[in-house]
């Protein structure tokens, strides 16, 4: 199960509440990155660029595809740039979190290992993103409207009436 959409918009939190509702681990792009590189998204940005940090998290993310597929994967949101981040979402549940850039804007100031952004490249991403989470999500949430444990709830309730195909991983 992938947990998508853009930095700020709760990914992290969610994921961790819905990992702990469903007793399966929890595969994070940031804790991955630092664990991996020993510096957090920003400052790998600051030092190698964004082009280097987004070929970091794609690379995680495949890792974490392979490591464990009952896992909660919140990855980076730049995942859904490659068509290979794209493409290696089609045999898993994926979930849409979304909200107001102006809201994502107000959260990415709090967290120091968020890139610093403008709230209008912030909205330029969403809308350069949007079309790919939509295509790619079995459902979505507005994280400004549902607590990120109403969320867990939710997708849990869904998962109750799901039954896996052969060879789909939830």
């Amino acid at each position: 199960m992938i947990l998508v959409g853009e930095m700020a918009v709760g990914k992290t939190t969610t994921g961790a509440h819905l990992a702990r509702l469903l007793e399966r681990p929890h595969l994070d792009s940031d804790r991955m990155l630092e664990e991996s590189v020993g510096m957090n998204a920003a400052r790998y940005a600051e030092l190698f660029g964004t082009a280097a940090l987004h070929n970091l998290e794609a690379e995680l993310f495949h890792e974490a595809l392979r490591a464990d597929a009952r896992a909660v994967i919140t990855p980076a949101a730049s995942v859904v740039d490659e068509a290979q981040g794209r493409s290696s979402m089609l045999r898993h549940l994926v979930v849409w979190l979304h909200a107001d850039p102006g809201v994502r804007f107000d959260r990415a100031r709090e967290g120091e290992h968020r890139r610093p952004l403008t709230a209008q490249a912030a909205a330029r991403l969403h809308e350069s993103r949007a079309d790919f989470y939509r295509e790619l999500s079995s459902l979505d949430f507005d994280t400004a409207e549902t607590s990120p444990e109403g969320i867990a709830l939710q997708i849990r309730e869904f998962l109750s009436g799901f039954r896996s195909r052969p060879g789909e991983s939830q």
